[in-house]
């Protein structure tokens, strides 16, 4: 039995986690992302003004920075550019666009902003294009 315990390695399957992390939620941003093209003018209706830009450039600010950083996080390709960029939009998102918000209103911000706030402190893991084509 203390083979078994001793054997056991508690980070063997951290990697994996990682993946399933960015494969689980880059899957709901681009599908956040597709839809928010497909839905074009009505998303221009209700997309926030911030930073002084038009909601249209705002808008298209934010789809850029979905469809460019999200496969490239998905993959692990570029990972600490791409994650960081996307930490970046959230805390826009979190901390100025939607200021003045309740709890409750920022809890789906938040909850993108944590897991890349986690993938940014952990790296992409060892299942990525950066360790296979880098050695990071």
């Amino acid at each position: 039995m203390n083979e078994i315990i001793q054997s056991y390695d508690q980070w063997a399957n951290a990697d994996f986690a990682l993946l399933c992390l960015r494969l689980i939620s880059g899957a709901f941003l681009l599908r956040l992302s597709i839809h928010k093209i497909r839905h074009y003018e009505e998303s221009l209706k209700t997309f926030p003004v911030f930073w002084g830009l038009k909601p249209e450039n705002a808008l298209r600010l934010t789809l850029i920075c979905q469809l460019l950083f999200t496969p490239l996080m998905m993959t692990g390709l570029f990972f600490p550019f791409a994650v960081s960029g996307l930490v970046i939009m959230f805390l826009v998102i979190t901390l100025d666009v939607h200021k003045g918000w309740s709890f409750a209103d920022h809890e789906f911000s938040l909850h993108y902003l944590t897991f890349y706030l986690i993938l940014l402190l952990s790296g992409a893991g060892k299942y990525s294009l950066d360790d296979v084509w880098f050695g990071h």
